[in-house]
């Protein structure tokens, strides 16, 4: 069973995917698993900002103004796509190192 993914929670792509970027959409490959996924402009621009630096709270604030929605609903959005690409095996949790 997955964990619920949390604002705090910094996300990488899982290491060994195929990624493509064909416009505004993403295309992914998961070698392992022998599946494609296709993202939408949105999806895509979550894609990312998942760089393993932007904690989700920095996620929906920048969702929330590129797009203009409400708060409410870009955390909803977010939340919810992050938990499907967890599930889906795409994204892990990216342990910041504090070298301070």
């Amino acid at each position: 069973m997955t964990k619920p993914v949390t604002l705090s929670q910094t996300f990488a792509p899982k290491p060994g995917l195929v990624v493509q970027i064909l416009g505004q959409e993403a295309v992914l490959v998961h070698p392992e698993r022998g599946r494609v996924q296709v993202f939408n402009a949105v999806g895509s621009y979550i894609w990312k900002l998942l760089d393993g630096h932007n904690s989700l709270k920095q996620v929906v604030v920048e969702i929330e103004k590129t797009y203009g929605i409400s708060a409410e609903r870009a955390q909803s959005d977010v939340l919810a796509f992050c938990h499907q690409l967890l599930v889906r095996d795409l994204i892990v949790v990216h342990e910041n190192e504090d070298l301070a």
